[in-house]
C-alpha cells in the first residue's frame, strides 16, 4: 500500500511539473481589484495551476482608472490590492 501511495505521489508531482514546463500559467495582477478575477485566481492557486505571480501596481492612477473604467476611489483600490 505504501508503494502505491509513493507511486501516486510521484505521478502527481510529474504531472504538476509537466504542466508548469509545457503549459505555464502566469498571472499579471493589473486587474486584481476585480472581484470576479480575484475568485478565478484563488481557484487556480488552490488547484496549483499558477506557478509564477507578477504583481503590477499602477503607477499612474488616473490612467489606470480610465483604462479599467474604475468607479472606486484610489484608497479603495489601494486597500484591495494590498489585501490581495
Amino acid at each position: 500500500m505504501q508503494k502505491i501511495n509513493k507511486l501516486f505521489h510521484f505521478a502527481k508531482k510529474a504531472i504538476r511539473i509537466s504542466r508548469i514546463k509545457f503549459k505555464p500559467m502566469t498571472v499579471h495582477t493589473e486587474a486584481i481589484f476585480y472581484d470576479d478575477i480575484w475568485e478565478i485566481i484563488k481557484k487556480k492557486i488552490r488547484n496549483k495551476e499558477i506557478h509564477t505571480w507578477y504583481l503590477m501596481t499602477p503607477e499612474n492612477f488616473a490612467l489606470t482608472k480610465g483604462y479599467f473604467s474604475l468607479s472606486e476611489s484610489k484608497s479603495i483600490i489601494e486597500k484591495k490590492m494590498k489585501d490581495r
